[in-house]
């Protein structure tokens, strides 16, 4: 019995011997292999850059109408496209354009045709900061049939904003009812808060 004891004790030892470097070999092996994870995410988030949110540059509309009568012909030079519709902005981009206009007049000798060409300016604004948004600028060009144009523009804030305590007071300026064909309407007219640029 007693070799029995030193037999069994002896495989148990030889046993936990080799539990004991299969857990050393495993050990070495998933240290080895967090290792090399921990260097790569390392190594990948270090060329990760946040630069922040971007700013938008504002946008540039562009709208053509006449006075007086209508131009047989006008070429808007790719400041708007070529079949556009009077009085309807249309997104264009900043730069200089040369717009071609044609008037007809009939006289005792024929018609007689008229062209005009003329030069114009299209800028937007640019974001001043990273967390900035630019204003967005509306232009109108007005044709003539002198060849004479109008040129003007018209900004819109987008950083106007309604400060939060003004939300709540309205102020009520006249109160109005009336009966019509036997249905009752109540008019209110409120003040509205005043803009703030913030």
């Amino acid at each position: 019995m007693k070799d029995f004891n030193i037999f069994f004790n002896g495989i148990i030892v030889g046993y936990r011997k080799n539990i004991t470097l299969f857990l050393i070999f495993l050990k070495s092996i998933i240290m080895n292999s967090l290792y090399r994870i921990l260097i790569i995410s390392i190594a990948f988030l270090s060329s990760c850059t946040y630069y922040g949110p971007e700013a938008e540059d504002g946008e540039a509309f562009l709208k053509i109408n006449w006075v007086d009568r209508e131009p047989v012909y006008v070429d808007p030079a790719g400041a708007v496209p070529n079949n556009f519709r009077w009085n309807t902005y249309y997104k264009t981009y900043p730069g200089i354009y040369y717009v071609y206009f044609e008037y007809e007049y009939l006289s005792s000798r024929g018609t007689i045709v008229y062209p005009y060409e003329i030069e114009i300016e299209v800028w937007n604004y640019e974001a001043e900061s990273n967390y900035d948004v630019g204003d967005d600028v509306f232009f109108e060009l007005e044709l003539f049939p002198d060849g004479y144009f109008d040129y003007y523009y018209d900004v819109e804030h987008k950083n106007m904003q309604i400060e939060d305590s003004l939300l709540t007071q309205k102020i009520e300026v006249s109160k109005k009812r009336e009966l019509k064909n036997g249905v009752g309407i109540e008019y209110t007219v409120y003040k509205l808060p005043e803009f703030v640029k913030k």
